[in-house]
């Protein structure tokens, strides 16, 4: 999957402008938030705006172009429901390798070796234990869980 389909798929759950007081993030729109990003004018931020964020800082930053398609989809989306550097910690995790941020050529190794539906199995079910764990699960953990199933369901009918 290229970055054009993940965000569009990204940009349907983050629809718009919120701000939600019991939300750590705070203010934010289109899944941008102001506590990640202070100076920018977060009620006025574009969809073409915040593109641009999710490929750089995400997309990019996160090497998210490396992994393969369904998987892709799946970091994708946790770095922005979960945070960049969580994305990639929960993947080391899962495919037992050293805690970090970084995805390095051993890490892709590892996922064709597990296969990439077990590892996308495996992603999954360790987003929702870290959404169990959330001192908000009570007021946002149906929505992420809803949110979880449908992009996995899209992940595994892009994966190969």
């Amino acid at each position: 999957m290229d970055f054009d389909r993940a965000v569009e798929i990204i940009l349907d759950k983050e629809k718009g402008y919120i701000f939600d007081k019991r939300d750590m993030g705070g203010e934010t729109n289109w899944g941008i938030c102001k506590k990640s990003y202070p100076n920018l004018d977060i009620k006025n931020l574009t969809q073409a705006d915040a593109k641009k964020i999710y490929h750089d800082d995400f997309w990019d930053k996160c090497d998210i172009h490396l992994l393969p398609p369904g998987l892709n989809l799946l970091v994708f989306d946790c770095a922005v429901n979960q945070g960049q550097p969580t994305s990639i910690i929960i993947l080391k995790a899962v495919l037992g390798r050293p805690r970090g941020t970084k995805l390095d050529i051993a890490d892709l190794e590892e996922i064709e070796e597990m296969g990439v539906k077990a590892v996308m199995g495996k992603y999954i079910d360790a987003r929702k234990e870290r959404y169990r764990i959330s001192k908000t699960v009570k007021i946002h953990g149906f929505g992420w869980l809803c949110r979880l199933i449908e992009v996995s369901i899209i992940a595994f009918m892009e994966t190969k």
